[in-house]
């Protein structure tokens, strides 16, 4: 009992901290000790959170031992630095592309870091970009040509191509959301074709992005589909978060997208703890929160905080590859869509008949 109260007690403080970042919520200051703070920032990199806890403690004048704030002041700096790396890579991309004709879109990462409060303070990712078919080969040929990178063999994705330039990594997307439900993937896919993108400035270049429903649904989607999987980071609800404090929605166009493919429930979970825990206004959230939509939430975050950014913390395999892994992961799946079933009932029944069969087989072939 002693354990959970303690563990519970240090989850809220780094969500304590998270909502100040992300809102300028200003709190008195106080004095850590090293063994704290440490273990603040062993669960702030598990959470992919390090530069909002770092802006956190620095603007509300934390007073912390001189070498622990040394490191905290340089894990501020390095965030900083990776961000403008990342942003100098994806302006040269956008650049490159729109020379060359090349109709794309640029998803989550540095197009949501730019509505934050202070963006270089989001911990970035990767670069993931859209082509649809008639683009999807001409975008490999012309950053083959220009950029010289060698695409990652990789021939059991069923959505991307990764490559790395200038030590970025990059994954340019054919499908940018894949459903187990043939329904759901045909919807999602229609969704695509029919909209217009809309854009964002970063730096002194212009970004594709998806319009404002069509950003909020993908961004929930990708975020639901790694945390029902192996799990996901709180970063990935803070990017939700922004985006619905920042985007003019049509309420009613959203709703019928998530009737449709059935993650209505699912995204009202979500909503909780983006209102609850992270200090969204409940007046930016698009829908009204009931007592029933929070019926799982405290399954969520135990996922959350268990099972850390996309899975990779305290995973009993280090290596994801071989039958044990295989099987280990699972039983961790079947676990989370056996609790959540009822938040999206109808890609639920696609993944235990169509996709966990398939899975099995292939891990078998291994």
């Amino acid at each position: 009992m002693a354990d959970y109260k303690k563990q519970t007690r240090r989850r809220g403080f780094l969500l304590h901290l998270v909502r100040s970042a992300l809102w300028k919520e200003e709190f008195a200051s106080f004095e850590m000790p090293s063994n704290a703070v440490r273990s603040l920032f062993r669960l702030a990199k598990e959470q992919t959170v390090e530069g909002l806890v770092s802006e956190s403690l620095m603007r509300n004048n934390v007073r912390l031992p001189k070498e622990d704030a040394f490191q905290v002041y340089k894990i501020n700096r390095d965030v900083t630095e990776s961000n403008a790396i990342i942003n100098k890579a994806l302006s040269e991309l956008c650049v490159l592309l729109t020379e060359n004709h090349v109709k794309f879109v640029v998803v989550k990462g540095q197009t949501i870091a730019a509505l934050y409060r202070v963006p270089e303070m989001r911990t970035p990712g990767d670069i993931d970009f859209y082509c649809d078919e008639q683009n999807f080969q001409k975008a490999k040929d012309v950053i083959a040509k220009n950029w010289h990178v060698e695409y990652e063999d990789d021939t059991e994705s069923e959505q991307h191509v990764a490559f790395s330039y200038k030590d970025v990594t990059f994954e340019l997307h054919f499908c940018l959301m894949k459903f187990a439900s043939p329904s759901n993937q045909r919807k999602f896919d229609a969704y695509m074709k029919e909209s217009q993108w809309d854009k964002i400035s970063i730096g002194d270049v212009e970004v594709p992005i998806l319009n404002p429903e069509l950003n909020i649904l993908y961004t929930f989607l990708h975020l639901y589909h790694h945390l029902i999987e192996l799990g996901v980071s709180i970063r990935q609800f803070c990017d939700l978060a922004v985006l619905a404090d920042h985007l003019q929605i049509r309420k009613d166009l959203l709703e019928t997208m998530l009737n449709d493919i059935g993650f209505m429930r699912a995204f009202k979970t979500v909503g909780c703890i983006l209102v609850d825990y992270l200090g969204l206004p409940k007046e930016k959230f698009p829908f009204q929160l009931s007592r029933k939509d929070r019926k799982h939430v405290g399954y969520m975050f135990d996922i959350i905080f268990e099972h850390g950014n996309f899975g990779m913390h305290r995973r009993k395999y280090e290596m994801r590859s071989g039958l044990g892994y295989y099987m280990d992961s699972f039983k961790t799946k079947l676990s989370h869509y056996w609790h959540l079933y009822k938040l999206s009932p109808k890609e639920c029944r696609a993944v235990l008949a169509l996709d966990v069969p398939k899975k099995i087989l292939q891990a078998v072939k291994r």
